[in-house]
């Protein structure tokens, strides 16, 4: 596992932009509402499994102010990989 960026639904342009980390677009599905998880929203994922941070905005300089508040540097080959899931 890699810190990675989650969205339930569609990612903002300048988010699919971003090429700090991988991205992982999932279609939205009402179920995923249930869960209690936002449309559109930003899901950081920890290289452990866990949610890092949430951001209903889905906004992309989120990211970058919390690896640079936190000193914490991303891997230059992380954004490598990016996809889609239906």
């Amino acid at each position: 596992m890699t810190w990675q960026v989650h969205v339930y639904g569609e990612a903002g342009s300048a988010l699919r932009a971003w090429q700090g980390l991988p991205l992982h677009e999932f279609a939205w599905r009402p179920q995923y509402g249930e869960a209690g998880f936002a449309q559109d929203a930003l899901y950081l994922i920890r290289p452990d499994g866990y949610v890092a941070l949430a951001e209903r905005s889905g906004a992309a300089d989120v990211l970058q102010r919390y690896f640079v508040q936190r000193g914490i540097r991303i891997a230059p080959d992380a954004g490598a990989r990016k996809g889609t899931a239906a």
